[in-house]
């Protein structure tokens, strides 16, 4: 993995104290770039700024790696007592932790010798959150014998900012029925509506079904249907007990 991916930066978090002559002196707050986590597709900005505490004013100031944000340090001398200020920009395209140092130059026509500040910047970045759910996960039809037919209502929720078509909501077999008349064809953002399942005891084997709603962009979510076939609880209920 790049471990530069997901930093656009206007200026690099660079280290606390650095001397180049008797005479600059330069300090940087914060002194490194942590950021908060941030899920993928999200952008976040930390804003540092760099002081000259010399008594001349350092050469033309370079940040690696500027690109982007705003930044008033690039390609600038520092005056004695001087600062200013530039950003570092985090829009992660990856889940996980990412860490990576940069410096900051007081002289960018003589980079080897011209290094002022190093330092870090960390990021850590996870998955956003799904942006269709459907609840309850598991839906357990109880016992068939006292109920041979029972409904059970899931609900189907558009957590995203976008609204969703809806393509197709399944299954209709294994004694399932479903109803989702209440569902429009499209999701609006932040909306939600029920899906109703009725099981009739009429599969010769207990197991689970797999209900899924699918969108047309692709999204799928899936809830786990139990089912307790009526022959499997009358077979054992004829069992006799242990000791008779």
């Amino acid at each position: 993995m790049n471990r530069l991916a997901g930093f656009a930066m206007a200026a690099l978090s660079l280290g606390s104290w650095a001397q180049t002559t008797p005479q600059v002196l330069l300090s940087l707050d914060p002194p490194q770039a942590v950021f908060a986590h941030t899920p993928v597709g999200q952008t976040a900005r930390i804003t540092q700024t760099l002081t000259n505490f010399g008594k001349v004013a350092a050469a033309k100031v370079w940040v690696e790696f500027a690109a982007s944000g705003k930044n008033t340090c690039q390609g600038k001398p520092l005056a004695a007592g001087a600062s200013c200020t530039f950003e570092t920009v985090y829009s992660p395209t990856d889940a996980g932790a990412l860490s990576t140092v940069r410096r900051i130059l007081s002289d960018s026509d003589h980079p080897a010798s011209g290094v002022v500040l190093v330092s870090g910047i960390h990021g850590t970045s996870s998955d956003p959150p799904a942006e269709v759910s459907l609840t309850p996960s598991l839906v357990e039809f109880g016992d068939p014998v006292m109920a041979p037919t029972r409904w059970e209502t899931l609900k189907l929720s558009n957590n995203g900012k976008a609204a969703l078509e809806l393509a197709k909501v399944w299954p209709g077999y294994g004694g399932f029925t479903v109803d989702s008349k209440a569902c429009p064809s499209t999701l609006a953002a932040g909306h939600s509506c029920d899906i109703k399942v009725k099981y009739t005891a009429e599969h010769p084997e207990d197991g689970f079904e797999g209900l899924s709603v699918t969108f047309g962009t692709g999204h799928i979510v899936m809830a786990s249907l139990y089912r307790s076939s009526q022959r499997s609880v009358e077979q054992r209920r004829a069992r006799p007990s242990p000791g008779r």
